[in-house]
């Protein structure tokens, strides 16, 4: 039962990325690239994994 949750929320958020407007995308890109350079910066490797799931949670916003 909650893999179908979580699996029904998770294709919920896929379809909500896919559909939002071409220029929330470029600002979403840009603003996961700034706290990578951000988390880069600092000496938490929480930041770095933080980032890295936003990057993976992100990524179909780059399948189009």
């Amino acid at each position: 039962m909650a893999n179908t949750r979580w699996d029904l929320i998770w294709k919920l958020i896929e379809m909500a990325l896919k559909a939002i407007s071409p220029q929330i995308k470029e600002t979403i890109r840009d603003a996961v690239k700034r706290l990578e350079e951000v988390a880069n910066q600092t000496p938490n490797p929480i930041d770095n994994i933080f980032v890295m799931l936003l990057k993976v949670l992100l990524s179909s916003l780059d399948e189009e």
